[in-house]
């Protein structure tokens, strides 16, 4: 009799012990749910145009899913005990199915954050390359219409002279810089095609890719001027 109590007792300590384990697989597991959920929908909302904000914006939410992984762990934990004390295999397939359902989401969100914080920091370089370049371009086009005014009304042949090695190495410098703008426009253009960040992004970056096309169209007629102008100088 003292032999059958002891083993009750001791079944039934084993039984308490599962469901407190099971207690806390099921709150992890909504927890973590939940957490998924929430980050999910912050990257689906609406996008500053502010890059920069929308890279702090990315990097916090990274953050935050740094700080829950141990979350995962403890999940991985508690089904791998839950499992060894379940005698029915269909609950041993569903607590693993559930298991690897949470660990395909959360590492699928992972991923989906760093490529579109990637995906946001290539195209903060580009448009501040992109930026840079046109100021430049800009000087050189007031370059280039003094260089004209210069040309035009000079009579010294001397000075005319002088002046064509300038405003070639000038035109020169202003057509490398405009091939530079037009390559950055295409490679903007890739990154909107090929990337496969929430529609919010894509909107971003088309906003980025546009600016930088009408730019470009505006200096590309400059330089059409410019060039057939010099040429009639130069030849």
């Amino acid at each position: 009799m003292t032999e059958v109590k002891a083993r009750f007792n001791e079944k039934v300590s084993e039984l308490n012990a599962y469901n407190t384990i099971r207690d806390e697989y099921e709150n992890l597991m909504e927890n973590t749910l939940k957490i998924i959920q929430i980050i999910e929908t912050k990257t689906q909302q609406s996008y500053s145009i502010d890059l920069r904000q929308n890279l702090d914006l990315l990097k916090d939410l990274t953050n935050e899913m740094q700080t829950h992984r141990s979350l995962i762990d403890r999940l991985q934990l508690l089904s791998s005990t839950l499992s060894s004390q379940l005698i029915d295999k269909n609950e041993r397939e569903r607590v693993r199915r559930r298991l690897n359902e949470i660990i395909r989401r959360w590492t699928q969100l992972e991923q989906d954050l760093m490529s579109e914080e990637e995906n946001m920091e290539e195209m903060k370089n580009l448009t501040e390359l992109y930026h840079y370049i046109n100021i430049n371009c800009e000087q050189w086009l007031k370059q280039t219409r003094i260089l004209i005014n210069d040309l035009t009304n000079r009579r010294n042949v001397e000075t005319f002279d002088q002046l064509i090695p300038k405003g070639k190495n000038t035109l020169f410098e202003y057509q490398t810089s405009l091939e530079h703008l037009q390559r950055l426009r295409n490679r903007l253009n890739r990154l909107v095609q090929t990337n496969r960040t929430p529609e919010a992004s894509q909107k971003v970056y088309k906003k980025q890719s546009i600016d930088c096309f009408y730019d470009t169209i505006i200096i590309s007629n400059f330089q059409r001027k410019t060039s057939y102008r010099y040429t009639l100088k130069f030849t």
